[in-house]
């Protein structure tokens, strides 16, 4: 009886450690099974926007050069930079961060230097572009896309309270008569509150700006329905909030689902926002990634991934390729003729942004 019942525990402990094994093996099968199912070095990771890529583009380059793309999202910058000082630049090929998220992935020694030699399109991209101050030789960075910051009103608002296109009045301490939206990006916000209060800056603000430009943050809050990004239009449509800080692109995006906008262009500072390509340290995808890059540039492609997301391209000769209504190209051109435009970057070290967001976020 003492053997039989030990036959059994050994029994018992066997299949147990059997499932187990069998369930590791399935959980690691699933996870890497992209990986299993496709040739090593035919399969490109990039790292993108939700709404960067077109579809029917990765189809075409797939079908084009039998390399597959896998699209990895992101839903702000501070996601990108997580992942990739956690993985140290690797387990993606490509990636599409904003112009001052550049900076920090250069000084973290997360991205390749470009060679401008494999480039087909280097010579054609808007020279307004080039030369930022987060890369200034743009040995890391390819400018992509673009697009303006403005004041996006409500039309019924509009035609009832007519406001003038001043970032200023968004900011002041006194109680404004109608709700506004505003950025939930704290670079975005602390960037342009920096801006209204002491004017461009080269360098870092010290820490008595960085406390003026908190209280003009904390001081706004009462006015502020909610810090949206792509939720400020529907605050638009439904009347909720009449007035939002918002990007050009959404303009055009609300005309697709029939909900219209009066978009100013402030008169006391033009921000504007450039989308890259950069390429990850980790990559060793090299040739792959240059004919992906340059599939993406080719002027008619580019003019596609506009359609997903409806900003204004890095290339003059996209915009040929592009349909959108007048209204894109009247915003694009006013935009270039007022010029002298504003960039944003981080006015204080990155934690304490994040420190600052918090405690302007948490006051009632």
């Amino acid at each position: 009886m003492e053997r039989k019942g030990k036959r059994n525990i050994f029994t018992k402990l066997f299949f147990a450690a059997t499932w187990s094994v069998l369930l590791l093996g399935g959980l690691f099968f699933s996870a890497n099974l992209d990986r299993i199912l496709t040739p090593k070095g035919k399969t490109l990771h990039v790292f993108a926007w939700g709404d960067f890529l077109h579809q029917d583009s990765v189809t075409q380059f797939e079908k084009e050069t039998g390399i597959h793309v896998k699209v990895h999202n992101y839903s702000s910058n501070e996601e990108l930079l997580v992942k990739l000082k956690a993985t140290r630049g690797e387990g993606y090929d490509l990636i599409v961060p904003s112009d001052y998220a550049v900076k920090i992935l250069i000084d973290e020694q997360l991205l390749q230097k470009l060679d401008h030699n494999r480039l087909d399109m280097w010579d054609q991209v808007e020279p307004f572009l080039l030369g930022q101050e987060a890369d200034p030789t743009n040995s890391y960075s390819i400018p992509h896309s673009w697009e303006v910051y403005g004041v996006g009103v409500d039309p019924d608002f509009y035609a009832k309270h007519p406001l003038k296109p001043y970032l200023k009045d968004l900011f002041g301490s006194e109680k404004l008569p109608y709700s506004i939206s505003m950025t939930p990006d704290p670079v975005e916000a602390l960037a342009i509150t920096s801006y209204l209060a002491f004017g461009p800056q080269e360098n870092q603000l010290s820490n008595e700006q960085a406390q003026v430009a908190k209280q003009m943050l904390a001081a706004q809050k009462k006015n502020v329905e909610a810090y949206a990004d792509y939720r400020a239009k529907y605050l638009i449509q439904t009347h909720n909030c009449p007035v939002a800080l918002m990007r050009s692109s959404f303009v055009w995006q609300m005309a697709r689902d029939d909900m219209h906008v009066n978009f100013l262009l402030p008169e006391d500072g033009l921000f504007v926002s450039i989308e890259n390509v950069c390429i990850p340290k980790g990559t060793q995808k090299i040739d792959e990634v240059y004919q992906f890059i340059n599939f993406l540039y080719r002027p008619e492609q580019m003019a596609k991934q506009m359609e997903s997301c409806p900003t204004f391209p890095a290339l003059t000769a996209s915009i040929d390729f592009i349909e959108e209504g007048p209204q894109y190209l009247d915003v694009r051109r006013r935009a270039l003729e007022k010029g002298n435009f504003l960039y944003f970057r981080y006015p204080i070290p990155e934690q304490e942004i994040r420190e600052m967001w918090v405690d302007i976020k948490s006051i009632p």
